[in-house]
């Protein structure tokens, strides 16, 4: 099996923890993990990426909230996200209180991976999704990865509900299995690492898809006055 990134990954990685859910409502630890995900997506500062700062971040605030919430933290960050390659150590901070040897290793501070990176365009925790978008274009050793990150950040400035139904169905799918990436792919497409074929991929955003390019293109070659009424009807309704 082999990553967004280029290199092999454990089967276990494949599956997402931020993607679990309970009644079609994502775990307490999922919704954690997504929290952990967006609060490293939303700092620069190496301060504000260790495992301390995240755990405020994550609690909403300092005193023992933070404390009662950085085991949670610690497991999520060690035992989840950097086993399955979403996040990973980026570096260490001088600490200057505790043993000895404490001092000498440092403060761990982290940073999305470019698969985490991705994960996180699926999540509406996230903010500035724009931004992320723009950073993986730049990066992106792919044209059609490129193509595929454009569309969407386009989708995502006029129909952004859309665009995270269909990022969302294709994470599910990446995590289940059913998908080799967590970009949606053309029709025949091949993905990193994977088969071509357009049974691969989320199955709801395929089909909204599929609806959406018949109703554009429908819609594009009616008469002005009938686009305007259906325009009219589609507005009262929804």
């Amino acid at each position: 099996m082999v990553s967004l990134e280029g290199r092999a990954l454990p089967q276990a990685a494949h599956r997402l923890g931020i993607m679990k859910a309970k009644r079609g409502r994502p775990t307490g630890e999922a919704r954690r993990q997504r929290a952990i995900l967006a609060s490293l997506a939303s700092h620069t500062r190496p301060a504000d990426r260790t495992r301390p700062a995240i755990a405020k971040a994550v609690s909403g605030g300092g005193g023992a909230q933070w404390k009662n919430m950085y085991s949670g933290v610690f497991n999520d960050i060690e035992g989840s996200l950097v086993p399955q390659g979403l996040i990973e150590e980026e570096g260490r901070l001088p600490y200057r209180r505790g043993p000895r040897a404490v001092q000498e290793a440092g403060i761990p501070y982290y940073r999305l991976t470019r698969l985490g990176r991705l994960a996180c365009l699926s999540l509406a925790e996230v903010p500035d999704r724009e931004a992320l978008i723009g950073g993986l274009v730049e990066d992106s050793g792919s044209a059609a990865e490129k193509r595929a990150l454009g569309a969407i950040a386009a989708m995502a400035r006029f129909a952004p509900e859309f665009a995270d139904t269909l990022l969302g169905d294709q994470a599910r799918a990446y995590s289940e299995g059913r998908a080799e990436s967590l970009l949606p792919e053309g029709k025949g497409a091949r993905g990193v690492g994977g088969e071509a074929g357009e049974e691969e991929g989320g199955r709801q955003g395929r089909g909204l898809a599929r609806l959406t390019v018949g109703f554009v293109d429908g819609l594009a070659g009616l008469p002005e006055r009938d686009r305007e009424a259906v325009m009219e009807f589609l507005r009262g309704i929804a």
